[in-house]
């Protein structure tokens, strides 16, 4: 019975790590983990700190990516676990979830990911499952943040989806 339930923990883990690391999209950088305002998709200078895009919270804990849609123009923004980078990299990024949420009575999806390129992950999860196991308080963290960063509760978090609604998100936005 111990061999069977070892098995089936073995298997898990290697078909997670397979499903999600063959989905890799790239994405722009456009705000750096650790700053305290929003950067122009447009440009490598940030906002002003007067501006609405500032963040009157703490920084950004992860970096803001953005991924353009050719087809229609939507954008979909993009939390990436990895050290600071710079705004405009470009990289490809492998999805661990999706968070739904609703700002303004807008309902829409950020994606959680980290980057693709081994060298710069920090967080060494493929799936959601592994992150929450491997490094506790990571998700709680992120989902304080994005309640609180734009002013207390100013956004609800409907829910935290897996790697695969992320891809199906990411896939359907890419179509």
């Amino acid at each position: 019975m111990q061999r069977l339930l070892l098995l089936f923990i073995m298997l898990t883990i290697f078909v997670g790590c397979a499903s999600a690391r063959q989905t890799q999209v790239n994405t722009e950088v456009i705000t750096p983990a650790g700053s305290a305002i929003y950067f122009d998709a447009d440009s490598e200078s940030p906002q002003n700190y007067s501006n609405e895009n500032a963040i009157l919270y703490l920084p950004f804990p992860a970096n803001l990516g953005v991924i353009n849609s050719v087809h229609n123009g939507q954008q979909l923004h993009v939390l990436i676990l990895s050290p600071s980078l710079k705004s405009g990299t470009f990289l490809n990024i492998t999805p661990l979830g999706a968070f739904e949420i609703v700002e303004r009575g807008e309902s829409r999806d950020l994606i959680l990911a980290i980057p693709a390129d081994p060298k710069l992950q920090v967080i060494k999860s493929p799936t959601l499952d592994q992150l929450r196991l491997n490094y506790s308080g990571v998700i709680e963290i992120l989902e304080i943040w994005i309640a609180n960063h734009k002013g207390e509760n100013s956004i609800a978090i409907k829910a935290l989806h897996d790697e695969q609604k992320a891809t199906k998100i990411l896939n359907d936005l890419l179509k």
